[in-house]
């Protein structure tokens, strides 16, 4: 069965979730950014973090890491994030994006959506 035409919509910075980075990182091509990003960053965003506070014991499972509410830790996890979410896609639907025709992002979403139109390279 055909499907119509996709778009996809990337979305910005306040979806900070590590789950789909976590889930996709020996995927092709995740490594490589990951440790792009390890550089830039200077340690490894899916390593746990110690704890820095009584305070973050009462944060419960779910919470980010504290560093991922920094804006300037959190735009280049989060744009590597969406970049792997394309490769997560690939993998679990091929040939899905072949019927991809428009592609959008809000905020920091628009740099991942430019960069999958290949506007940027990365």
């Amino acid at each position: 069965a055909q499907s119509g035409p996709v778009g996809l919509l990337f979305p910005d910075q306040g979806s900070r979730s590590l789950r789909l980075l976590s889930a996709a990182r020996n995927l092709p091509g995740v490594p490589r950014m990951l440790r792009g990003l390890r550089e830039l960053l200077g340690f490894d965003p899916l390593e746990e973090t110690p704890i820095q506070g009584v305070w973050e014991l009462f944060r419960g499972p779910e919470a980010i890491p504290v560093w991922l509410e920094e804006t300037e830790l959190c735009q280049p996890v989060m744009f590597v994030c969406a970049m792997a979410a394309i490769e997560r896609l690939n993998q679990r639907r091929p040939g899905c994006l072949d019927q991809c025709r428009a592609v959008a992002g809000l905020s920091l979403g628009e740099l991942a959506a430019l960069t999958y139109a290949g506007v940027f390279d990365f």
